[in-house]
């Protein structure tokens, strides 16, 4: 039901791409991975796909933007919806089922998270940024702003493309998505904090959003210091929806 696509110019970042799909308890998923750049080994990332059920591996150029290359991958996608993760962040194995219990309660076409949990790997500092606009409708570009769902924990409707497509560009594509979400009336929703952590590294240039550190920081709030946050984060679904109606 659910197809997980993966675009990644990182050779690195095979183990956590590989872990975070054989993590999902949700049974019914594949994973298309599409990589980005023309030094990547391909054939090391087929034959780890190999040894999982439904992944694919695709390469694109790296003048390819990242827009394109998931334009690229959502048609190759199998089923109905398809959810966008990144290559470097923590997925519980509640989080497609979560995802696709949030769909089915909401009755949304695009849902995500707009507030979650950040980890910052070298501080080993847990937060909790963007607190209080869980389980809620984006209605305009003002509010798609106030409560943009990140990136990394879209999952929308297959058959929305190509009508609903991501622009080519490498920075921005999701505020773009989002943005002609709202003007097409698409129903938007921002689910729980649970179930995914974004992850900081300290590397320089490792991460390709703009987003400042100290600008994450003003508008979290402090979880723990710890070096196993995955506890904290990882809630069930049925757990989380319960919560919700009460």
């Amino acid at each position: 039901m659910v197809s997980l696509i993966v675009c990644t110019n990182r050779e690195y970042a095979m183990e956590n791409v590989f872990a975070n799909y054989t993590r999902q308890e949700y049974p019914d998923k594949e994973m298309i991975i599409v990589l980005n750049s023309d030094r990547m080994n391909i054939e090391s990332w087929k034959a780890e796909a190999e040894k999982h059920q439904n992944v694919t591996v695709f390469r694109q150029p790296e003048q390819v933007t990242l827009g394109e290359c998931y334009n690229f991958a959502i048609p190759r996608a199998k089923y109905a919806y398809v959810a966008k993760i990144d290559d470097d962040d923590y997925y519980s194995p509640y989080y497609l089922s979560e995802a696709v219990r949030g769909i089915a309660v909401s009755g949304a076409d695009v849902i995500g998270k707009s507030t979650a949990f950040i980890y910052y790997a070298r501080q080993q500092l847990l937060t909790l940024f963007r607190e209080g606009v869980e389980f809620s409708y984006i209605q305009d570009e003002k509010e798609m702003f106030a409560k943009f769902l990140i990136g990394a924990t879209l999952l929308f409707r297959k058959d929305l493309f190509p009508d609903l497509s991501f622009k080519p560009t490498n920075i921005g594509e999701d505020t773009e998505f989002l943005r002609m979400c709202v003007q097409k009336g698409l129903r938007t929703y921002s689910t729980s904090r649970y179930n995914y952590a974004y992850i900081r590294y300290s590397n320089s240039g490792h991460h390709t959003s703009t987003l400042q550190e100290h600008k994450l920081l003003e508008k979290s709030r402090y979880i723990a210091r710890t070096t196993h946050f995955h506890p904290v984060v990882t809630r069930m679904s049925e757990d989380i929806f319960v919560q919700d109606s009460e």
